[in-house]
């Protein structure tokens, strides 16, 4: 358990797995972070209109 929890600690410091956590505890608070980093997503991809993926 101790190395275990390590390692959760050590991922705890990635935003995706703190957002992970925040998805596990609270939904709603999930899915409006979710919409918030799709707008971000779309908005830097609209920016970089060179980009491939355009």
């Amino acid at each position: 358990m101790v190395e275990g929890n390590t390692v959760v600690n050590m991922f705890a410091e990635v935003p995706i797995v703190k957002y992970w956590e925040i998805w596990v505890n609270q939904d709603i608070t999930a899915f409006a972070v979710l919409v918030v980093l799709s707008i971000l997503i779309a908005f830097l991809l609209g920016f970089k209109q060179g980009s491939p993926l355009s």
